[in-house]
């Protein structure tokens, strides 16, 4: 592990570090409670896991300006914690997913790129009350942008681009809002809504496909387009 915070680790500043990890870590842990700390103008990289780890009610913790890359894990992973930020930073994978947040809520996304070459750039699962604003998911061969299981959350001036799925894709997800925000396909629909997304708002927002619709709704009710 580069750098490792644990067992409530509270209210540390990381400024201008670099983490690397090649053998079984991570490039940054935040991990057993540790909460409140800022990570500024640093990079993280990892070759056999995760770039960055936040796990286990680890909340209100902030990266700025911090790059996370990783060739065999996510970018950066938020497994069972709240209240995290990401804010101006990069994160990139080219095996799993560059952002993903896992079983949380009220986490915000703001001018954040998320790049994935084989699978979803940017990923909520079972996740709630959360931002993404001014952010953009791309991936190669995946969803740019994806939210399943997921419900009250924003999606606000952001980009999900996807070369062969979906640009921005709602599974099983529920009173979510998109605002002014654009899902690009090349290859599928560029904005979908899937199996039970129901009550969702899409708003001043555009799909895009050059070869399947640009906003497809299946199997979900309820929901506003106003565009």
């Amino acid at each position: 592990i580069g750098i490792f915070l644990y067992s409530y680790a509270n209210f540390n500043t990381i400024i201008n570090s670099t983490g690397i990890s090649t053998t079984g870590g991570y490039g940054l842990y935040i991990r057993s409670g540790s909460k409140n700390n800022t990570i500024t103008n640093s990079t993280f990289t990892s070759t056999s896991g995760n770039a960055i780890y936040i796990y286990i009610n680890s909340n209100y913790n902030k990266l700025i300006n911090t790059t996370g890359t990783s060739t065999t894990g996510k970018g950066v992973y938020m497994l069972t914690s709240s209240y995290n930020s990401l804010i101006n930073s990069t994160f990139t994978s080219t095996s799993s997913s560059a952002i993903q947040l896992h079983t949380g809520s009220n986490h915000q996304i703001i001018n954040t790129t998320a790049i994935y070459t084989s699978g979803i750039a940017l990923y909520f699962y079972a996740t709630s009350n959360s931002n993404i604003t001014g952010s953009t998911g791309t991936s190669t061969s995946n969803t740019g942008i994806s939210l399943y299981s997921s419900s009250n959350n924003q999606i606000t001036n952001s980009t999900g681009t996807s070369t062969s799925n979906i640009g921005i894709y709602l599974l099983s997800s529920s009173n979510n809002q998109i605002t002014n925000s654009t899902g690009t396909s090349i290859s599928s629909n560029g904005i979908r809504l899937y199996s039970s997304s129901n009550y969702n708002q899409i708003i001043n927002s555009t799909g895009t496909s050059t070869s399947s619709n640009g906003i497809y709704l299946y199997s979900s009710t309820n929901n506003n387009i106003n565009i």
